[in-house]
């Protein structure tokens, strides 16, 4: 075997080894996609007024507790922000 033909074939290995290891990334990717998609379907967003009701406090302590990042919120695609109860359990839990 010439070296043309060794370097063709050690290029198609690596190739076919790549692609591989890029379609185990790429299934599970996928699979932690669903999941994640899965446990938000469950779960619905509630606006700011909805949550600041959920936990018990006015809504101007608790947008500063989400300015000072004790509450963790999402973005939709405007300036809305959204909560999850989850989350707001959570931050409950460590106020106790």
């Amino acid at each position: 075997m010439n070296t043309e033909e060794l370097y063709n074939k050690l290029k198609f290995e690596v190739h076919c080894a790549v692609r591989y290891e890029f379609e185990a990334l790429k299934k599970l990717l996928l699979e932690e996609r669903a999941e994640r998609l899965a446990s938000t379907a469950e779960e619905p967003y509630l606006l700011a007024s909805e949550a600041a009701e959920y936990i018990r406090m006015p809504i101007d302590p608790f947008y500063e507790k989400v300015r000072e990042g004790l509450i963790p919120f999402y973005k939709s695609g405007s300036r809305k922000k959204l909560f999850k109860k989850s989350d707001l359990d959570i931050y409950l839990s460590k106020e106790k």
